[in-house]
């Protein structure tokens, strides 16, 4: 099918620039680290490794995991809540996660189109 690598290249442009976006738009704001959403993201991680048969992947999130549990004590601390967040950091997490959501949608079409050829 020819038009096949036109949409991986379309995905790989979209995903570059979501990550120019996210760079550009948090140039010079830099935040502590929040070790509880690290946490979260590890134990999500971990068994998805497992399932896919992925070590690296459960490794990571294994790390992540370790990484939040020695600062377990820092967790509050480092908390962002939805509402303390200003109008333009809504404004960019919104774009973000809009910008996400239709990458993951091109590559569930990318890939529906290889699994019809």
């Amino acid at each position: 099918m020819a038009a096949t690598p036109w949409i991986a290249i379309a995905i790989l442009v979209l995903l570059a620039a979501l990550g120019i976006a996210a760079w550009k738009l948090n140039s010079g704001k830099k935040r502590p680290t929040d070790y509880y959403n690290l946490f979260i993201i590890g134990l999500v991680w971990l068994p998805m490794g497992l399932a896919m048969g992925n070590l690296a992947f459960s490794a990571v999130g294994l790390v992540m995991i370790a990484i939040s549990l020695a600062h377990k004590s820092e967790w509050e601390k480092n908390r962002i809540a939805c509402a303390n967040l200003t109008d333009e950091e809504k404004r960019r997490n919104n774009m973000l996660a809009i910008a996400a959501f239709l990458i993951a949608a091109l590559l569930a079409f990318y890939l529906a189109l290889i699994r019809m050829a």
